[in-house]
């Protein structure tokens, strides 16, 4: 049932501006359809006249002069109007993953609730985990995870969720405490520190026996190549029993 309200007595929700609007192409069929068939689906609203549902609509109809609206009035709780607000724009149109990444921006940040610890008395800011995000946009949670990633424009930490409600009914910390237990810290085998090589004199006295066997003409590059490998050696912390190759 729809009543019928004076267009300009109606005002966009706080963050009506985060839904996407449709592209052009959707915008100009939509305004053609109003101009030739007038309003064929209400808005949906707030008791206090907060659009959530039908912005795109208002704002063509008040374009084309026209001075009332048909409205549908919905009791949707505060802190669950931009979850309803993503219902609608994901049901009505086909978005893009430009738009849907638009859309968990607004969800990410929506208390749904605030309620206090039953132990600590501590204040839990309760949002939508980002499995609940996924399946509201009809997403993988690893594309979800991925844009929470990348980030953007923030909330102050104090109007930002601080738990989510899973599944089960139960609460968990949006960003649970991620330090391994003492029993994992011993299950964990520790690195092998790094060692320097051993030295190896038997590879050096033969190097040292072949300079001396050489023939003349070609010990000074024996002993060139001599010193440029235990030059290398000791660059790399490799201790070697050097003689005298003369």
């Amino acid at each position: 049932m729809s009543d019928l309200r004076a267009i300009d007595s109606l005002q966009l929700h706080a963050d009506a501006e985060r839904v996407p609007v449709p592209d052009h192409g959707d915008l100009r069929a939509l305004r053609e359809s109003l101009r030739e068939n007038g309003q064929e689906d209400p808005i949906d609203i707030t008791a206090d006249g907060v659009i959530l549902d039908g912005r795109t609509r208002w704002a063509l109809l008040r374009e084309l002069g026209a001075e009332s609206i048909h409205v549908r009035v919905v009791d949707i709780p505060e802190g669950q109007q931009a979850g309803y607000m993503v219902d609608r724009a994901v049901a009505r149109r086909h978005l893009t993953t430009h738009q849907k990444r638009a859309l968990n921006a607004l969800l990410s940040v929506q208390i749904v609730e605030v309620d206090t610890h039953p132990k600590t008395g501590e204040e839990r800011r309760i949002g939508m985990g980002q499995s609940q995000r996924a399946e509201k946009l009809g997403v993988s949670r690893d594309a979800v995870k991925d844009w929470d990633k990348e980030g953007g424009a923030k909330a102050p930490p104090s109007t930002t969720p601080t738990h989510y409600r899973t599944s089960e009914g139960k609460v968990q910390p949006i960003h649970p405490d991620r330090k391994p237990s003492e029993t994992q810290r011993r299950a964990t085998p520790r690195p092998e520190p790094l060692r320097k090589a051993r030295a190896i004199p038997y590879w050096s006295r033969q190097f040292s026996t072949w300079c001396r066997g050489a023939r003349p003409e070609d010990r000074d590059f024996l002993r060139r190549i001599d010193r440029e490998v235990h030059a290398a050696l000791d660059r790399n912390g490799i201790a070697c029993e050097r003689e005298n190759a003369s």
